[in-house]
């Protein structure tokens, strides 16, 4: 990332449960970009009781330096003491940077110059964060509060800005990405296919990500590889129905689930994709999604097939959208009919600007125009 002319950026303290997941997304790019133009803390509150579980079997809190200008506080209980956090890491009046409400209304009375609320889903939905209805409704008024309150809120998708420009007019979309250059370069010096896709021919329409069952449709992807023999389904991730991928994969000769893979081993296998899909549930869960899989399947070249999900509909020129089962079996046969070398580079080259470091260059342009 390009260093910044004409400011000096004060520190910033990032609130993220996610820094530390396996599978990185915005909680952990944001910060690290944002290192490399301004001193970074990453605080990770235990949002959920599972992550407070975590925290307090560990006993302690932990500071560990990542960089020279990236640091990761972990406190062992929710109730720790932010102003003393702040202070041990030389902090003068920092920015905030906030991707869940719980801690916003704590961390609003500790000295600091600014506050972003960064909206990356409806995440009053998620239900292994708020279990019951009412726990949700509580969520939603206290997202909405934040919202109402922040000094700037960034949004990854069309949907949430929609949403929060009606509470906050400071709303601006920054997006989803991904590390698109990784995969752009790593693709080009593939030589080998991967050993378990050994005996799996072509076409193989490739689905990778985090496949958890309130918002992933594993009925239609039985579907669709009942509907359409000929093809391979491949997939690739983290699940939470480990039981029914295996019970299809026996069932279905063209249905494979490989498991996770590490994130540098996907372009090999993106390379033996010929289409990628991405089957979401269209409902409550997945209203305010980008899926960041569009713009990894679009920088290996791949055509992509995806849930008619509102936030998907200004990539239409990059993607086939489907509303229903019928139009996932049209819309899988057209790509791959369809399907040129010129689409190939120009899905890379549109990648690019998705990467994570792009789409942080973005935000730091937003923040700059707002910044007392």
């Amino acid at each position: 990332m390009r260093p910044e002319k004409k400011i000096d950026w004060p520190p910033i303290v990032f609130f993220s449960d996610g820094f530390d997941w396996p599978l990185k997304g915005n909680r952990y790019w944001f910060p690290y970009y944002w290192s490399r133009i301004a001193p970074v803390l990453v605080v990770t509150p235990p949002v959920s009781w599972r992550a407070a579980v975590s925290q307090i079997l560990v006993g302690r809190d932990s500071l560990e330096e990542i960089s020279p200008n990236l640091s990761v506080f972990r406190p062992a209980k929710f109730n720790f003491g932010l102003e003393e956090v702040i202070r041990k890491f030389s902090c003068s009046k920092p920015i905030f940077w906030h991707f869940y409400p719980e801690i916003f209304s704590r961390a609003v009375r500790s000295p600091h110059c600014f506050d972003v609320y960064h909206l990356v889903d409806l995440i009053w939905q998620y239900p292994f964060y708020y279990p019951a209805p009412d726990d949700r409704r509580k969520a939603k008024q206290l997202n909405y509060k934040v919202i109402r309150q922040a000094d700037l809120v960034l949004t990854s998708s069309l949907y949430l800005k929609k949403i929060c420009r009606k509470l906050n007019s400071r709303t601006f979309l920054v997006g989803n990405g991904s590390r698109t250059e990784l995969i752009a370069d790593l693709i080009g010096k593939v030589r080998l296919r991967p050993r378990d896709l050994t005996g799996i021919k072509p076409p193989v329409v490739g689905l990778v990500g985090n496949m958890t069952g309130f918002r992933f449709d594993f009925s239609l992807v039985e579907f669709l590889a009942r509907k359409m023999p000929q093809l391979n389904f491949v997939l690739i991730g983290p699940t939470d129905r480990k039981l029914r991928l295996n019970e299809l994969a026996v069932k279905l000769d063209n249905f494979h689930w490989l498991g996770p893979k590490p994130f540098e081993a996907l372009p090999a296998y993106f390379k033996s994709f010929n289409l990628g899909l991405v089957p979401y549930k269209r409902n409550e869960h997945t209203r305010g999604i980008l899926p960041i899989k569009l713009f990894e399947f679009l920088a290996a070249g791949l055509p992509v097939v995806a849930a008619d999900l509102y936030s998907l509909r200004a990539y239409r020129k990059w993607v086939y959208l489907a509303a229903d089962r019928r139009e996932f079996v049209e819309q899988i046969s057209r790509a791959l009919a369809e399907e040129r070398g010129e689409l190939k580079n120009q899905r890379k080259e549109f990648a690019l600007d998705h990467s994570w470091e792009k789409i942080v260059e973005k935000s730091a342009v937003m923040v700059k125009s707002f910044l007392p």
